[in-house]
């Protein structure tokens, strides 16, 4: 089921979190960022490290 942003509002009102202002083409979008634990940061960090080294190999093999 679907939360709505009131439920999850109230659900995760006591996870850390971090608001962003950004301004596109004139607008102002406002961007708040929950920390709620439901991830394994070991597997997050993982699987960014890998993808970003793959990254790099493609760059290293496209300038040879």
């Amino acid at each position: 089921m679907k939360q709505t942003p009131q439920q999850l509002i109230k659900r995760y009102a006591s996870c850390p979190s971090q608001e962003n202002a950004y301004d596109l083409d004139g607008k102002k979008y406002t961007v708040t960022r929950c920390f709620t634990g439901d991830k394994n940061i070991n597997q997050v960090i993982a699987e960014l490290a890998v993808s970003q080294a793959n990254r790099d190999m493609r760059l290293h093999e496209e300038g040879k």
